[in-house]
């Protein structure tokens, strides 16, 4: 799983190295709302069928449009049972009827890209919008690249073992929810609601996340064991985004894998800016909550650690990216 997802980060790394770096002459806006979608419907679309659609590869997503099964019968699918080390071939193995493996495979494609696609543009958006949050980030990366403790292309565990991009991850999901459209939920009558984040809750705040290394000699251990227990709190809140039990994502751990990725692999290369700050983007729900139209600029590129990991980096340069 994490090669099949490596492989289409370094396609999606690739597309904007050779497309959109500008240069001290040029100016090369790129709508990064757009492209995050082509990532995440070439790593769903690789995982659930066995081959990706190549949007990042062709910087274009038509394929994924007009690209349609072969009409056949229940009949047909029973004599001529294929099964692949995919996700459709182990429907198909398992016994789903072929009106069923249909459905599963619509909603892969929107469950698996969508929700992961949003939460990629609206942690880019907060991140560019919070000048203090971004530099933070951006040096926890760098330093754990000085001091070897993350690799090229990242493994999940380096990139979980960062503690401020995790709580920004979390703070990304508490701010901006990928879905509303979920299964409603009844709360008893003394269920708290509200509170749980602070006083500050309409604040993008990733450090409300961190559990101080430093306490005082007046602050008792009760008090630290209270802060790790409001933290505890916090995560299980937000965790919630994902459902639970039986109605719980069972695409988290694909999900995850890729913000964790993504955001480090486009962190460690390149600076980024909005290219219009007044108007960032466009942004609509229908269920699962969309953007468009997220112009973005990458004012400098650092050269990247290894070129062969992910396809080379080249020297540096800028984008502006449309969010």
């Amino acid at each position: 799983m994490p090669y099949l997802v490596d492989t289409q980060v370094a396609k999606f790394i690739r597309l904007i190295e050779s497309k959109y770096l500008c240069t001290d002459t040029e100016l090369r806006p790129v709508d990064i709302a757009r492209k995050v979608q082509y990532l995440t419907l070439d790593v769903i679309s690789t995982i659930a069928f066995g081959a990706g659609v190549a949007a990042a590869h062709a910087d274009d997503c038509s394929a994924a449009r007009v690209a349609s099964p072969k009409k056949s019968s229940q009949s047909d699918m029973d004599q001529n049972k294929i099964t692949k080390p995919d996700m459709l071939g182990s429907f198909v193995a398992h016994g789903l009827s072929q009106r069923d493996a249909e459905a599963e495979s619509l909603v892969q494609i929107v469950a698996g890209s969508d929700t992961t696609a949003t939460t990629l543009r609206i942690a880019l958006l907060l991140l560019t919008t919070s000048p203090k949050t971004y530099t933070t980030l951006a040096s926890e990366i760098d330093r754990a690249i000085s001091q070897s403790r993350i690799s090229s292309p990242v493994t999940d565990a380096e990139a979980r073992a960062l503690p401020y991009l995790q709580a920004c991850i979390k703070e990304c999901f508490r701010f901006w929810p990928p879905i509303t459209g979920i299964m409603p939920r009844i709360c008893p009558r003394e269920a708290m609601v509200c509170e749980v984040f602070g006083g500050d809750a309409e604040v993008f705040s990733p450090g409300r996340w961190l559990e101080r290394r430093e306490f005082s000699q007046d602050e008792s251990n009760g008090e630290r064991e209270a802060e790790r227990v409001n933290v505890n709190r916090m995560e299980r809140t937000v965790e919630l985004v994902f459902g639970q039990g039986k109605w719980g994502c069972l695409g988290k751990p694909i999900s995850l894998l890729e913000i964790n990725k993504v955001l480090v692999e486009l962190l460690r290369r390149f600076d980024f800016a909005i290219l219009n700050p007044a108007h960032p983007m466009d942004t609509f729900n229908y269920g699962v909550s969309m953007q468009k139209k997220f112009v973005y600029e990458d004012i400098t590129a650092d050269v990247c650690s290894s070129a062969e990991s992910l396809g080379g980096c080249g020297l540096g340069g800028h984008i502006f990216i449309s969010i």
